[in-house]
């Protein structure tokens, strides 16, 4: 059984298949972009193996054979559908029992695989590593504007670019996690330094302007002071059309029940009578009443003074997203591609 670096297994990562064998809890928190989740033990095993190891090593250990052997079946099948043109990658918590008895099996199979050293605790160091060293050589084009001005649409449409609310699954506001599933910290930092990896080699990246905390993830420091450094461009956009982009992102059907539980956290900054209106016509499907007055009564205020303070590069206006795109690229030609 032959085990691999994680700084080798990332210089090669395209070509490598991972196979992380924690546990699915363990799984939705981090993981290495792109693994699968073949897990030995469920959340509750897991749990169960663990309780027991702190009272009796060996009664855990049999214990966890036991699970495991039950699995096999399935395990054996999950495996056959590995992908044969990649160099799989196996790995656990820390390089243990785990992912060598999953490495081992798959060797008996017939495939060719690797055990990750130091298992998922050596890739979460070399990441934090990696992504808050002090030097980043990115020249940002940050985009800021009020909400509703398409930004984060416009951001897709450039390259190249980093979705940092993609990232996130936030859109960085009470109302942020509307339709999303947030991602945990570990995984907004797994999904950005695989992001920033991709963009090695250019000599900008275009970037939404955020608040240092993007709803529970923060942007490490020395990124996040990049940023603020960045080319700045002013998104501006008519209030008719903010109103129709926020009710096209938010006000889909499965997201109103969650609006609607969200509105009465506003009560402060509206007043009991504003939200009762709120609510009714939310529930009447007056959408752009609602997102109006969200829009005008408490983002704008929320965000307007800060944006006010920024000395900007640019201002373009994102009515009509495909001109604001075409600016934005002839914004970029002008600054770099004669460099």
């Amino acid at each position: 059984m032959e085990k691999i670096s994680i700084e080798k297994a990332w210089a090669d990562f395209n070509n490598c298949f991972f196979v992380d064998t924690r546990s699915p809890k363990e799984f939705e928190e981090d993981h290495v972009p792109g693994a699968f989740n073949l897990p030995i033990f469920d959340d509750t095993e897991r749990e169960e193996i663990g309780i027991l190891y702190k009272a009796d090593k060996q009664k855990a250990f049999d214990l966890g054979l036991g699970y495991y052997s039950k699995k096999l079946p399935r395990l054996v099948e999950e495996i056959r559908k590995f992908p044969r043109n990649k160099k799989i990658i196996i790995y656990c918590w820390r390089g243990g029992l785990r992912s060598k008895a999953i490495t081992q099996l798959v060797d008996l199979i017939g495939c060719s695989s690797y055990q990750l050293d130091g298992g998922y605790k050596a890739y979460r160091a070399f990441v934090r590593e990696n992504l808050y060293a002090p030097q980043n050589n990115f020249n940002f084009v940050v985009l800021w504007g009020l909400t509703g001005t398409a930004k984060t649409k416009i951001i897709k449409r450039l390259k190249p670019s980093i979705d940092l609310e993609g990232l996130a699954q936030h859109r960085s506001s009470l109302f942020g996690a509307v339709g999303l599933k947030p991602k945990s910290q570990k995984m907004f930092e797994s999904l950005f330094y695989l992001e920033l990896e991709k963009l090695k080699g250019y000599d900008f990246v275009f970037i939404e302007g955020e608040s240092k905390k993007i709803g529970n993830v923060i942007i490490p420091s020395a990124i996040y002071s990049n940023i603020k450094r960045g080319i700045k461009v002013k998104i501006e956009s008519s209030l008719k059309t903010r109103v129709k982009n926020t009710v096209k992102e938010y006000f889909t059907e499965e997201n109103i029940l969650q609006i609607r539980e969200i509105i009465p956290q506003l009560r402060q900054n509206l007043g009991k009578k504003r939200i009762n209106e709120l609510l009714q016509w939310l529930d009447e499907g007056n959408y752009e009443y609602v997102a109006e007055v969200l829009l005008t009564q408490y983002y704008d205020p929320l965000y307007k003074n800060t944006l006010e303070r920024i000395d900007y590069d640019y201002e373009i206006n994102s009515d009509n997203i495909e001109e604001c795109v075409k600016k934005l690229n002839h914004i970029r030609r002008n600054l770099f591609d004669d460099k």
